[in-house]
């Protein structure tokens, strides 16, 4: 179980402040929904094997009081974590974590958000379904270091555009007005991947999800007059997904 949350904190953290970070566990299957108040940013994750503690709905927020008390030394060796729960009506509510050192005289609680609570943050979420994505690619190292480069040469501006010429995709910075900077992300060989139009999004979302571990896969969702951007992760543990709409000027 603890693996398991250190790795939830390390993918959905770096995003927090999250209105929304849902988890949902069967005997089954565990998955993980999450967003920001404005839901600029959307992460879901369907977990390899399902978390045997986890069966019910609710809720983790302040991922950050929680990265905190994960990593508190004194429950590095022989502590006890478990999960504090209530029956109620056909079945039982999960209430939090309860946190104790080897020898019991260091204690934390760290209270999950109800199921009722979490039920209703997300009850106007349906999936959509979207149509096929005009590019599909695994960025390289090499790209992802480019696009460090380029953010930090223009550390103003807090949007990079993306479109296709030709056969390859390339990340723009800057003002014509003033500095601008590119790069070519990717070269296509398919001779079908086409952008029918130039889109924006926060350097710091793409970088943050791009700077966290695992094999990575990225699209791009035309959704006429926008688009969204997915960036796959394979944590070993898990398969996250993060998406982001695009935005404006």
């Amino acid at each position: 179980m603890i693996d398991y949350l250190k790795d939830i904190v390390k993918h959905c953290g770096p995003f927090s402040p999250l209105h929304i970070c849902k988890i949902n566990g069967t005997a089954d299957s565990t998955s993980l929904l999450a967003l920001d108040e404005t839901i600029n940013i959307v992460i879901r994750a369907n977990f390899h094997q399902p978390i045997a503690e986890f069966i019910g709905v609710f809720g983790l927020l302040d991922l950050g009081k929680l990265n905190t008390i994960l990593n508190i030394p004194e429950y590095d060796e022989g502590a006890k974590i478990t999960i504090r729960s209530t029956p109620r009506s056909g079945g039982v509510s999960l209430d939090g974590l309860e946190f104790e050192n080897k020898v019991g005289d260091f204690k934390n609680f760290y209270r999950f958000v109800s199921q009722s609570v979490i039920e209703a943050k997300s009850r106007d979420l349906k999936d959509r379904q979207f149509p096929n994505a005009s590019v599909v690619f695994s960025p390289s190292v090499q790209s992802i270091q480019r696009l460090k480069f380029q953010a930090q040469a223009h550390n103003g501006d807090e949007l990079v555009s993306i479109q296709t010429v030709n056969d390859e995709l390339r990340f723009n910075f800057g003002d014509i007005s003033s500095n601008v900077g590119s790069y070519t992300a990717h070269k296509f060989t398919d001779g079908k991947s086409k952008l029918n139009h130039t889109y924006m999004w926060p350097v710091s979302y793409l970088q943050t999800a791009l700077n966290l571990p695992g094999d990575k896969e990225i699209s791009i969702i035309e959704i006429a007059p926008s688009a969204l951007l997915v960036i796959k992760i394979d944590s070993g543990l898990g398969a996250y997904e993060f998406k982001f709409p695009s935005q404006g000027k």
